[in-house]
């Protein structure tokens, strides 16, 4: 498995596990209670997709160091 599949599984995770909490965990809290954490739930993702986007240049894996390839001299040409 990649290391991308593998950051886009945990995020399909988190974003379940809110929808989870969202409509069956609070479904019988106060509505004041229902709204703060909507809200800060809300401010997680974004500040956990701001952080994704910040750092995923430092959490891809590198590509393959390749060598370039240089032609061969070229061979002098008669009557030079």
């Amino acid at each position: 498995m990649r290391v991308t599949e593998v950051r886009h599984a945990g995020l399909a995770l988190l974003f379940l596990t809110g929808g989870k909490l969202i409509l069956l965990d609070l479904s019988e809290t106060a509505e004041f209670i229902r709204v703060a954490v909507t809200l800060g739930l809300g401010l997680a993702m974004i500040g956990g997709g701001y952080l994704y986007i910040r750092l995923q240049n430092r959490l891809a894996p590198k590509p393959p160091e390749t060598v370039p390839i240089t032609p061969s001299q070229p061979s002098q040409e008669p009557g030079s």
